[in-house]
Order: C-alpha cells, then structure tokens, then sequence
C-alpha cells in the first residue's frame, strides 16, 4: 500500500470481551463488536493472563477511537476553530 492509498475502516467499538466456556474451549475468548457480536475477532492464549490479556486488546482498541476523537479535536484547537 503506498502512502496515498487510503487503509480501510475499522469497525467502530466498542469491543468487549465474550469468554467461550465451552468445555474444552476455555482458551478461547471472543473480542466482539458490542452493537453486532456476530461481528469477532478469536483470541487463542493459554495461561492465568490470557484474559487480561485479550481485555488489554479490548482496552487499547477501544481507546483508538478516544485518541482520534482527541487529535482531531487538538487539530481544530490548532487552527483556530
């Protein structure tokens, strides 16, 4: 992609986490679109921290939207606006 080609949108959040608790299937948590939960993204960890973990992606894609709020705000401060 060259610097002039425009990246596709994200989904806009929030995210939030849905733990599979499926016998089995513990290892297995969903990070879903809360207004369309059809909408995942499968995280696969093992370990005490693998649900801190994927709440930390939650965390982090969910502030994006927060910090682009932000810097467009800062821009319009900047100019004047």
């Amino acid at each position: 992609m060259t610097t002039t080609e425009r990246k596709p949108e994200s989904s806009p959040g929030p995210w939030a986490l849905e733990p599979d608790h499926r016998p089995g299937m513990e290892w297995n948590i969903h990070i879903v679109l809360e207004e369309n939960p059809d909408m995942r993204v499968c995280f696969m960890s093992t370990g005490p921290q693998s649900e801190a973990n994927a709440e930390l992606i939650v965390r982090a894609c969910n502030a994006w939207f927060d910090i682009e709020q932000l810097k467009a705000r800062v821009c319009e401060l900047e100019s004047g606006q």
